[in-house]
């Protein structure tokens, strides 16, 4: 799980512009869509990601409620 939080964090600052990064979280984040540790690996993103321009913990936090909304009307 690391390796992958520390492979997204990677492969965002590889780019130094804030749309860049912002393109490469977005296409990270379909990447680990269907994942099992979809809601773990979120969560650490949460934490590994820094604050700053692209505004990395907010966007992870509305995925992560998205995730638990998507949960939530699966089981019913």
């Amino acid at each position: 799980m690391q390796d992958i939080v520390a492979g997204v964090k990677e492969r965002i600052f590889v780019y130094h512009f804030t749309q860049a990064r912002l393109n490469q979280f977005a296409t990270e984040l379909k990447n680990i869509q269907g994942n099992p540790d979809q809601g773990r690996i979120l969560r650490r993103l949460y934490f590994a990601l820094p604050d700053g321009p692209e505004n990395f913990p907010e966007k992870v936090r509305q995925a992560i409620i998205e995730l638990s909304w998507k949960n939530a009307s699966e089981t019913k």
